[in-house]
């Protein structure tokens, strides 16, 4: 396999900023005064698929491409996804671990705060990694005032990316 070739246009990130942001509005909406849009299913079941919507656009942002997409964005997107699997496999062992001594049942909704806090840390070390970290090893000659300079170009896009992630690292911590 050469390499991932099929993803999303710049466009996909879009709408996926927004499916995550409606996911994440209608989680915080069904955990502060749990409401039914369908009365046959539970208020937990609406929990649920909402945290699954916002999952969804969260994919969809991974799955995205960014305006400019080159070797080097493909290189932070490889390096930051190789982290961020690193980083939750050690969780899961850790969680592995102490589950098999605890005597408490085992609450499968933190497998899937674990899944959209992996797929948050990617795109956050991503987006670092790509606008600001003068760390990451690049293979261009540019300096750190002129990889700043791209800010300008998704800057809207960046802040609002970054917004939404805060927004729902701090309901899944909060919520879950």
């Amino acid at each position: 396999m050469k390499g991932m070739k099929v993803m999303y246009d710049y466009n996909g990130k879009i709408k996926g900023i927004i499916i995550s942001a409606i996911g994440l509005a209608l989680t915080i909406s069904e955990k502060i005064h749990p409401w039914a849009a369908l009365p046959r299913f539970s208020a937990d079941e609406h929990l649920a698929f909402f945290k699954w919507v916002a999952l969804l656009g969260l994919v969809t942002i991974a799955y995205s491409k960014e305006k400019l997409e080159d070797d080097r964005s493909t290189a932070i997107r490889l390096r930051s996804l190789q982290i961020a699997y690193m980083l939750q496999t050690a969780v899961i062992m850790g969680m592995a671990l102490t589950l098999s001594h605890s005597t408490e049942p085992f609450d499968a909704s933190i497998l899937f705060m674990m899944a959209a806090i992996g797929i948050v840390m990617h795109l956050l070390l991503f987006h670092i990694g790509l606008y600001f970290d003068d760390l990451w090893e690049y293979n261009d000659t540019s300096t750190l005032g002129e990889r700043l300079k791209n800010i300008g170009r998704n800057k809207w896009s960046l802040l609002v990316y970054l917004a939404i992630s805060g927004a729902m690292l701090l309901s899944l911590t909060i919520f879950a």
